[in-house]
């Protein structure tokens, strides 16, 4: 099975790395990710609290583990991490969550 590794720094840059094994198909479930988008931007909506964006940030990345060359889930999640990024304090920002 191959890897997959999503970073989002404190400044707003969202990193995503593939590792995939030879032969190896990824994992595909469209409905498993617009589900994971839907409620990711369910939680957008209530970004003023930062938790709340943080769990989107974690539905995106699982939206784009179930289908890694989602384009929606892509963005959004640099959105959100650009969010993030620009709203969290200096104690929050050097915080990994």
């Amino acid at each position: 099975m191959g890897e997959i590794t999503y970073l989002c720094s404190p400044l707003g840059h969202a990193t995503v790395m593939l590792k995939t094994v030879a032969g190896e198909n990824p994992p595909s479930d469209r409905q498993s990710a617009a589900t994971y988008i839907s409620q990711a931007d369910q939680f957008y909506s209530q970004r003023e609290d930062l938790t709340r964006l943080q769990q989107g940030i974690v539905l995106l990345r699982q939206a784009i583990t179930a289908e890694p060359s989602n384009y929606d889930a892509a963005w959004r999640l640099a959105k959100f991490c650009y969010y993030l990024a620009t709203h969290v304090n200096d104690a929050q920002r050097e915080q990994p969550f």
